[in-house]
C-alpha cells in the first residue's frame, strides 16, 4: 500500500517533474533554437518514461493479481500525468504568450517606463516579429522570399476548432 501512496504523490508532483526537466533541458541545449514551448512538449513525453517506469516499479512490488489491475494501474498513472502535463503547459505557454505578461516584465527590466520606452521595447511591430519567430521556430509556418506559409496544420486545425467553438458560444466578434 506504501507504494501505491508514495506514486500518487509521485503524480501529484507531475509540474515540478516538468518543470526540473525543463529546467535541465534548457541548459543542456542552450546553444539550440528552440521553441520554449516545444521544449516544453518534449519534457512532458519524456516524463511519461519516468511515470511509467515509476509505475511499472511500484507495480512489480504488488502481490500478485488480477493482470487486468496491474494494467489500470499504469494506464491510471498515464492518464493523470498526462492531464497534469496539459495543465503545467497552458500555464506555462500563457506565462510564454500573455502580453500583459511579457509588458510587466519588459517594464521590470527597464524599472520605470512610460508608454514610450515601452513601445520602444515592445511595439506592435515587434509583437508580430516575436509571434512569426516562434511560429516558424516550431515549425508551423515557413517564410520563403519573405513570405509566410502554413507548414504543419496541426495549430491551424487547432485554430479551426477554437473558431468554431467560439462561433458556437456567439464570441465571434
Amino acid at each position: 500500500m506504501n507504494g501505491i501512496l508514495l506514486f500518487l504523490i509521485f503524480l501529484a508532483c507531475t509540474p515540478l517533474i516538468i518543470f526540473l526537466l525543463q529546467m535541465i533541458f534548457s541548459r543542456a541545449v542552450k546553444d539550440i533554437k528552440i521553441a520554449p514551448q516545444i521544449a516544453v512538449i518534449m519534457c512532458s513525453v519524456a516524463g511519461f518514461f519516468v511515470i511509467i517506469g515509476t509505475a511499472c516499479l511500484i507495480n512489480s512490488g504488488l502481490p500478485t493479481g488480477c493482470p487486468k489491475g496491474r494494467i489500470s494501474f499504469i494506464l491510471y498513472g498515464c492518464i493523470v500525468y498526462a492531464s497534469l502535463a496539459l495543465m503545467y503547459f497552458h500555464i506555462f505557454n500563457m506565462s510564454e504568450t500573455a502580453r500583459r505578461i511579457r509588458i510587466l516584465y519588459e517594464i521590470y527590466l527597464v524599472g520605470k517606463a512610460n508608454k514610450d520606452k515601452v513601445r520602444e521595447r515592445y511595439g506592435a511591430s515587434k509583437m508580430i516579429k516575436i509571434r512569426m519567430g516562434r511560429l516558424v521556430d516550431s515549425g508551423q509556418v515557413a517564410c520563403r522570399n519573405g513570405r509566410f506559409f502554413i507548414r504543419n496544420r496541426l495549430l491551424y486545425l487547432a485554430a479551426r476548432i477554437v473558431m468554431a467553438w467560439r462561433g458556437a458560444l456567439k464570441f465571434n466578434r
